[in-house]
């Protein structure tokens, strides 16, 4: 068989080309190849509830006693997203509380390819 090849004018998408099913594996390939390589076997369910920070670098950050708190899971076949509270203290372990607060999704097809979105920052950052 030989190679079929599409002339694409200025205008043209994807999804003027690809039907549906296709243009969400394209997309799924596409973000499997740019994300690292995520655990096999990764349960998001068993994810959601509170975590406590056990080590973090004070040349890093000024974040303190750190505790994530990921809960309002919806999953299905195509996406999860869930909410997410982080409280900490600033400076020091008696400095004072603060929080930010966000959602994060599933970023690929696979379960631990999440991205964060929270008060903290404009920018999504891997959250697994």
């Amino acid at each position: 068989s030989g190679a079929i090849t599409h002339r694409v004018s200025n205008g043209t998408t994807l999804s003027d080309i690809l039907p549906p099913d296709q243009l969400q594996t394209f997309a799924d390939n596409v973000t499997d190849a740019l994300l690292p390589v995520t655990p096999e076997g990764f349960d998001l369910t068993k994810f959601m509830g509170r975590w406590f920070e056990g080590i973090n670098s004070p040349r890093a950050t000024e974040q303190r006693c750190v505790v994530h708190h990921y809960g309002g899971l919806t999953n299905n076949d195509k996406t999860a997203t869930f909410t997410a509270l982080k409280i900490y203290r600033e400076g020091s372990e008696f400095g004072p509380v603060r929080y930010s607060i966000g959602y994060a999704f599933r970023g690929g097809s696979k379960n631990a390819m999440l991205q964060m979105h929270s008060s903290e920052t404009s920018d999504a950052q891997p959250c697994s």
